[in-house]
């Protein structure tokens, strides 16, 4: 009632702090949340005896100067760069490319191969840093429509893509292309989907359900059951995340009980099933059979019995003289070992302890990844930044796992270091999203609307 007393006292009040402030996306929420705390502090003085014009006069003089609220406004709403961890990934990349370039000086294995890995590596920073300065929440506003295209583009390879090495791959101008990274990108996509069913119950959850079932069965279908995993797990902590930030108003604890109970328990049932009645085939059986028994060292399990013998065998500190593309007849022939089994090349050339500081290394970035995530005050940043950490670690623990004998042979890569330009340009895309999430911190409050057309956000100062 009392707006039209003075709306220009306001607005030139709040147009001389809007000023101040060089981030754009940021000033309708700072007018908005400004003009708020004017009308609050207007009323209080109405209630005292003031006048309209008075009590208005009197809020803006206690606002204090516009110039000095809008400089102090500008240094916390200003978009951030994480230098640590860019710094971070400039080390991995560069030590990528060393380690590459050395494996072939010894080996010679793929006389291009150590430029492929370099120039696959600057192409992917190239892409995060464009990835980085896209913000985030575009992404989530046309989520569902590139999640839809990502499980079309399954779908049509489920149902007419090439048979290449057992898998089924997209034909695309006339080359078969594997799906199996470009779907990791689903997860924090996903994130990004289910956030647009923010307070719709079980309703909302069940639809979120879906949005993680049908990309899953597709992967399997493929069949890609290493992808089909990591997607499940992801995304199935993804979910977690936001049922224990109550997105969807329900009994959190019953219900993410009841999410991991049957993500674990249903597989297990249908594995079991399949062996139990005979249903695989047989060199699947035996492949099961060979990995825990520890047996079949010439047969199907003779990656893993090799990759157990170079553990057995490595020195603390390696010289990196390792002679690991010898003979099928001596011990540590291993194919694939800049790709699948780098970290086994580690260790059996340069020693258990350059396994570890890679491995720290790759534990410290994951670490300042899901710190960045889980400490973003917006909820939708949380739930991609989780998608995208879960992606990397899954990948990152699952290949050193296999590579030191405690998983099965399957098709996994180490970020970062394996060889591939499909696998290098997706993970630099993720640590984009990452990048991005971190720039925006100060930005967007704790619940933003994704919906297409506007972006609406509230915040609180």
């Amino acid at each position: 009632m009392y707006l039209q007393w003075g709306c220009s006292i306001m607005e030139a009040y709040i147009q001389v702090l809007l000023e101040q402030i060089r981030c754009k996306k940021v000033q309708p929420y700072i007018r908005k949340e400004i003009w708020g705390h004017l009308e609050e502090q207007i009323e209080d003085n109405m209630a005292a005896g003031m006048s309209g014009a008075d009590a208005e006069k009197a809020a803006v003089e206690d606002m204090g100067s516009p110039v000095e609220v809008g400089v102090a406004l500008d240094r916390i709403h200003r978009p951030k760069v994480n230098w640590v961890l860019i710094s971070l990934m400039a080390v991995i990349g560069l030590a990528g490319i060393i380690l590459h370039e050395l494996m072939w000086r010894q080996i010679g294995l793929l006389a291009n191969g150590s430029r492929e890995f370099a120039k696959y590596t600057l192409i992917g920073l190239v892409f995060m840093l464009v990835v980085y300065r896209i913000d985030y929440s575009v992404i989530a506003r046309f989520s569902k429509i590139i999640a839809m295209v990502m499980i079309s583009t399954c779908v049509v390879a489920c149902m007419q893509g090439n048979v290449v090495g057992g898998v089924r791959q997209l034909e695309l101008l006339g080359r078969s292309i594997s799906l199996f990274f470009p779907m990791l990108l689903y997860v924090p996509v996903y994130g990004a989907v289910i956030y647009k069913y923010h307070g719709q119950g079980y309703g909302g959850l069940i639809k979120s359900l879906l949005w993680m079932a049908v990309p899953v069965v597709c992967a399997f279908y493929l069949p890609q059951l290493m992808l089909s995993v990591t997607l499940l797990v992801s995304m199935m902590v993804v979910l977690t995340v936001a049922l224990a930030k109550d997105w969807f108003l329900v009994p959190k604890k019953k219900v993410i009980a009841m999410l991991w109970g049957c993500g674990i328990g249903v597989p297990l049932a249908v594995v079991s099933a399949l062996v139990g009645f005979g249903l695989l085939k047989t060199h699947q059986m035996a492949r099961i059979k060979a990995f825990l028994c520890n047996t079949d060292n010439q047969g199907v399990n003779y990656t893993t019995w090799r990759l157990r013998e170079v553990l057995e065998n490595c020195q603390v500190v390696g010289n990196g003289t390792g002679n690991w593309m010898a003979s099928e007849s001596e011990m540590v022939y291993i194919p694939e070992c800049n790709t699948g089994y780098i970290f086994s090349f580690i260790l059996h050339n340069y020693g258990i302890l350059a396994g570890i500081i890679l491995g720290g290394i790759l534990v410290a970035m994951i670490a300042l990844i899901f710190r960045i995530s889980f400490k973003q005050k917006n909820q939708l940043a949380m739930c991609m930044g989780c998608g995208c950490g879960m992606i990397l670690a899954l990948n990152i623990v699952i290949n050193i796992a296999e590579n030191i004998g405690l998983f099965p042979v399957t098709e996994t890569f180490l970020p970062f270091f394996s060889r591939g330009g499909s696998g290098i340009i997706v993970c630099y895309v993720l640590l984009g999203i990452i990048l991005s999430i971190y720039r925006y911190k100060n930005i967007y409050p704790t619940h933003v609307n994704t919906n297409l057309g506007t972006t609406k956000i509230t915040i609180s100062l």
